[in-house]
């Protein structure tokens, strides 16, 4: 009977020894911080599908998830949007993020948050839709590049829209636009 209870005890053992084992191996790699990045052909497959829905744009960040893949990008526009899509690539949806030149977390709309996050409120001088959308392409041709930082209207007379471009070295330019969108002037 101790012999029996021995053997039942060892196996039991064994088998917690692999099964924890088995866990500690999973939550040391799902749970470290870019385990899910996407690299390689996959990343390069999903960039292109996300870039073409969107227009056109470079991916900031891609991971995988349970139901394919998850991207974030900052369209040729300067602004950034949010693409998800299935195992076999194709597009599940596909949003403009409500951050204009912000790397921190949001949720998806067409208002300017240059604060991130969904709970920030939206400043009424803050550009939004259309206009946001033109005001940006606009900024980003007259910069020679770059992300919008910032939209709003103007409270000078000889122009209606301020708009900021972060250049890709980090320089700050402020666009000036009249209300046809015509650039006034650029200063870095």
């Amino acid at each position: 009977m101790q012999k029996k209870t021995k053997i039942i005890g060892g196996a039991t053992l064994a088998a917690v020894l692999v099964l924890g084992g088995s866990g500690i191996a999973y939550a040391a790699t799902d749970g470290f911080e870019g385990s899910d990045a996407l690299t390689g052909g996959d990343l390069d497959r999903a960039a292109s599908v996300a870039s073409e829905e969107i227009g056109g744009g470079s991916v900031t960040s891609a991971e995988r998830d349970d139901d394919g893949y998850e991207l974030e990008l900052t369209g040729d526009d300067g602004r950034y949007y949010e693409v998800e899509l299935d195992g076999s690539f194709g597009v599940v949806s596909s949003s403009p993020d409500e951050r204009v030149g912000d790397t921190g977390s949001g949720g998806t709309g067409d208002e300017n948050n240059a604060g991130g996050g969904g709970s920030a409120s939206v400043d009424p001088d803050d550009l939004t839709g259309d206009v946001l959308d033109q005001a940006s392409k606009a900024a980003v041709a007259a910069a020679g590049g770059g992300t919008v930082t910032d939209a709003e209207t103007s409270d000078d007379a000889d122009h209606a829209y301020d708009v900021e471009v972060r250049l890709d070295d980090g320089t700050e330019v402020d666009v000036d636009l009249d209300e046809s969108f015509g650039v006034v002037r650029v200063e870095k």
